[in-house]
C-alpha cells in the first residue's frame, strides 16, 4: 500500500542512518507540508516554488543537516521526487470530483484498475534523500536538523536514527533547530 494512507499535513517523517562514514538522510512527507499545497504544481507560481524547494533540498543541504565541521562531510547526492496517489484510493474535496465520483462509482466496481490514471491531483508525497560521506567515522556528534526553518509549513518531524553504534531510536522535533546525537 501507498505511504500516502498516513497523510498528516506538517508532519514528516525523516529516517537517518549512519554507516561507518557515511550518513543517510531520507523525509517522507505530504507535499502540503513542503509546499503548502497538495496538487500537482499547475500555475506558475506553483511551478517555481516547487523548483525552489527541490533546489534548497538539492544544493543547501548542509544548512538543513549541520554535521561537525571536523568530519569534513561532503554530499555525495541529495535529490527530491514529487508522487501522486492514484485516484481510486483518493477521496475528493472539490465538487466536480464528488460529481464524477457519483457518476462513476458503480463502473468502478466492477472494472479492473486499468484505465484510471493518477491523479492530477490532490494528495501528493514528496520524497527526498541525501548522502554524506564524512572524512571520520560519525559517532559521538550530533547532527543538527534545520528543516523546519527553511520549510514553515512543517509543524513535527518524527525521526527514526541509526548511529553507528549504540541503539537506534525515536524522537519527535518541533523545534527550528533540532539535535539528534549519534
Amino acid at each position: 500500500e501507498s505511504s500516502l494512507s498516513a497523510h498528516l499535513h506538517g508532519h514528516v517523517e525523516l529516517n537517518v542512518a549512519a554507516d561507518e562514514k557515511t550518513l543517510f538522510v531520507e523525509v517522507h512527507s505530504p507535499s502540503q507540508s513542503f509546499l503548502g499545497f497538495e496538487q500537482k504544481p499547475q500555475s506558475d507560481q506553483q511551478k517555481t516554488l516547487w523548483a525552489s524547494v527541490k533546489n534548497q533540498w538539492e544544493k543547501q543541504t548542509l544548512e538543513m543537516f549541520q554535521i561537525d565541521p571536523s568530519l569534513e562531510c561532503i554530499v555525495t547526492q541529495a535529490h527530491m521526487d514529487m508522487h501522486f496517489e492514484e485516484e481510486e484510493e483518493h477521496h475528493h474535496h472539490d465538487e466536480a470530483n464528488k460529481a464524477h465520483k457519483a457518476e462513476s462509482h458503480d463502473e468502478r466496481e466492477q472494472h479492473s484498475h486499468q484505465g484510471y490514471e493518477p491523479l492530477t491531483g490532490e494528495h501528493s508525497e514528496i520524497k527526498g534523500e541525501a548522502m554524506f560521506l564524512c572524512n571520520k567515522e560519525i559517532k559521538d556528534l550530533q547532527l543538527i536538523v534545520k528543516l523546519k526553518k527553511h520549510f514553515q509549513n512543517i509543524e513535527e518531524i518524527e525521526v527514526q536514527v541509526l548511529p553507528n553504534s549504540g541503539v537506534p531510536y525515536s524522537k519527535t522535533l518541533t523545534k527550528d533547530k533540532a539535535i539528534l546525537d549519534f
